[in-house]
């Protein structure tokens, strides 16, 4: 079961992703990285007034690419950003 929360850490939001992938009910997608580094994934249904959160827990990133996942069977429209945690 998925888990909505809001997030109350700060995020740096200036990570571009590098590809998104969309195959058999999924959705992944990568950036660029620091190693090291913690990043999080976050979603939006709707941008008007965006409520964003959290998607899985916090990727902390082994090489200079990171990536994430999510399932898309039973969602709605989704919108994506990145950012490292501070």
């Amino acid at each position: 079961m998925e888990r909505k929360t809001r997030s109350s850490r700060r995020l740096v939001l200036n990570h571009l992703f590098q590809t998104v992938t969309r195959t058999n009910g999924e959705i992944a997608f990568t950036w660029t990285a620091v190693r090291g580094l913690s990043y999080q994934v976050q979603y939006c249904e709707n941008l008007p007034g965006a409520n964003w959160f959290d998607l899985g827990t916090p990727i902390v990133a082994t090489n200079s690419i990171a990536s994430g996942a999510d399932s898309i069977e039973l969602s709605g429209n989704r919108f994506y950003r990145v950012g490292m945690q501070q």
